[in-house]
């Protein structure tokens, strides 16, 4: 299973790649990236975990390392 979210207000690739360095270390997760032009963050989940179950740990990486981002759940 795989989804993407919007990085709304996310400004930079250091960002980008610290929040998908976090990601990328949560147990159900099996990859994750980071677009930071698009500012899509893409996670492919394990079969085990599903997007709803990681979804708060995955919002914490976020804010922790940009504390100015809005995650927004799906894409439009």
């Amino acid at each position: 299973m795989s989804k993407q979210y919007l990085l709304e207000g996310l400004c930079c690739e250091k960002c980008a790649a610290k929040i998908e360095k976090g990601i990328n270390q949560l147990g159900g997760v099996q990859k994750a990236a980071v677009d930071p032009e698009t500012t899509i963050l893409s996670i492919d989940f394990k079969p085990d975990a599903t997007a709803d179950s990681l979804f708060e740990e995955i919002k914490k990486i976020v804010e922790t390392n940009d504390p100015d981002v809005v995650i927004k759940n799906g894409v439009a």
